[in-house]
This record gives C-alpha cells, sequence and structure tokens, in this order.
C-alpha cells in the first residue's frame, strides 16, 4: 500500500484524505444515509438530500466519495484507521444490485418514451443493422468465419483431448462438472453469467406479470400462423411502458415458459 500512496500526488492524497476522515464524521452525524440508501436513492441524490457540499465545505466529488465510504467503511491507509461501513457488505451488494436494476428500468422505460437507441429505429432498419453486422464479420473473416475446415477439424480434435476419458455420458454417470452441481447452483451460475454480461436479472414481479399478459387475449395474436400464441413484442413493449427493464422477445418468451413450468410443478 506503500508503494501506491507515493504514487499519488499531493492534492490527490489530500483529496482521498479529506474523503475518508468525511466518511467517519458522516457516519457520526448523519447515520441516516444507512436508511436512504436501501429506500434506492443513489450516492448523488443522498449527497444533495443531505446539502453536503455546503454544510462541509468539500467538493462534490469528495462528498460523494464520503458518502460511499460511510456506507461501505474504510479499509485502512494513509495513516488513518480503518473503520466499519453503516452496512454489511452482504446487504450492501444486494442494495447495489437492486439499485443497477433500478436504474436499467428506468432508462429502459425515458429510452422506449424518448424513442432513443434501438427504440427509434425500424423493424427494418433492426434488421438491415443485424445483416451488416452479420456481413461484416463473414467477409473480414473474423471468429469462426477465418478458420479453414482443416483447422475447424484439427480445432475439435484439441477440444476432444481436452475433456480427456471423462466425457458425456461417464461425465454425468461421475456428477463431474455440471452435473455435479445442485439445481441451486445452476441456477445461481446462470445468473452471475447474466450480471456478466451486463444483463439484468429478472424479478418474481416482472415474469409474473410478463405470464399474465401472455394468457390475456390483447397479448396474443389475433390471426395468422400465430393466432392464439403469446405476441412478445407486444409483451416486452408493455414491460417497458411499466416500468421494467428493456428486454427482448426471446427473454420473455424464457421467462414466460418458467412461470408456466412452476405452475406445473405446483398441480
Amino acid at each position: 500500500m506503500e508503494n501506491k500512496d507515493t504514487e499519488l500526488t499531493r492534492n490527490q492524497i489530500g483529496a482521498i484524505t479529506r474523503s475518508i476522515k468525511l466518511g467517519r464524521i458522516l457516519q457520526q452525524e448523519h447515520s441516516e444515509i444507512a436508511d436512504l440508501y436501501k429506500q434506492n436513492y443513489i450516492l448523488s441524490q443522498i449527497v444533495r438530500e443531505l446539502n453536503i457540499p455546503s454544510d462541509y465545505g468539500v467538493s462534490r466529488d469528495i462528498a460523494w466519495t464520503g458518502v460511499r465510504l460511510a456506507i461501505a467503511g474504510h479499509p485502512g491507509f494513509l495513516g488513518i484507521d480503518s473503520y466499519d461501513g453503516l452496512i454489511k457488505d452482504s446487504e450492501r451488494k444486494i442494495i447495489s444490485r437492486e439499485h443497477h436494476q433500478e436504474m436499467g428500468r428506468k432508462a429502459g422505460k425515458k429510452n422506449y418514451e424518448e424513442k432513443k437507441g434501438i427504440h427509434g429505429k425500424t423493424s427494418e432498419e433492426r434488421r438491415e443493422y443485424a445483416r451488416k453486422g452479420g456481413r461484416t464479420v463473414y467477409e473480414k473473416r473474423k471468429g469462426w468465419h477465418g478458420r479453414t475446415p482443416e483447422q475447424m477439424s484439427k480445432d475439435g480434435r484439441k477440444g476432444g483431448l481436452k475433456s480427456g476419458p471423462i466425457n458425456g455420458p461417464m461425465s454425468y454417470k461421475l456428477k463431474k462438472g455440471i452435473h455435479g452441481r445442485t439445481p441451486e447452483q445452476k441456477r445461481e451460475d446462470g445468473s452471475k453469467g447474466v450480471i456478466a454480461k451486463g444483463f439484468t436479472l429478472w424479478t418474481e414481479e416482472e415474469i409474473s406479470l410478463a405470464y399474465q399478459l401472455s394468457q390475456q387475449p390483447e397479448y396474443q395474436h389475433s390471426e395468422g400462423r400465430h393466432k392464439g400464441r403469446s405476441n412478445l413484442k407486444k409483451i416486452t413493449s408493455e414491460l417497458v411502458k411499466r416500468g421494467h427493464s428493456e428486454r427482448v422477445p426471446k427473454s420473455v418468451c424464457w421467462a414466460i415458459g418458467e412461470r408456466r413450468k412452476s405452475l406445473e410443478n405446483k398441480v
């Protein structure tokens, strides 16, 4: 840590020191910061609500960092003793995830209402963008398209050798890899993968609403070969209108299927 400290300029060290000390003071004088954070206030909103820059004579950046440290705590460096945060790490991670989901819903709703990004494109324009992307990858021979048949065959053999003698049925029999995971662990692995890709997890409320909409005639196809089936595009739009995260029809189809399976298992 000492090496990191020496890499900072005097002004940077001064700002960090003020932020750390401010975090401790805010814990003592504004313990309600924890309640505000739990009520879905983001850090910048807490800074404005408590008028921290003006009351404590600091910049907005230092005020923001001070609030963050008041909530999360200080590990101890720059000669300042460590202190615990107002909210435990385990609870704070859950709240932080909820904050991201809420911000995602608000952003999705705003983009939809203001016709920004993909919402400002027609169906034809969206398909054209997708075609261009596919053609570019193919023409530039990137990824799989850049491999010769011989290379593809060699890649397949390498994959088989790396997997070793334990594969397919043997993995299942010996409970290796994915076969050794419990249903709960598999669900948790899936959730981590979704978050890692930058997507927002489905909440029980969203899944329930998507299923309920799918059962209503106005959200079903009234004609054509899909008559009587769920109109996924219409359901997707309705979810965004109601303030939920922006989804794609394929994801909505998954959510409806999950709720249908859970209901069937209860019978």
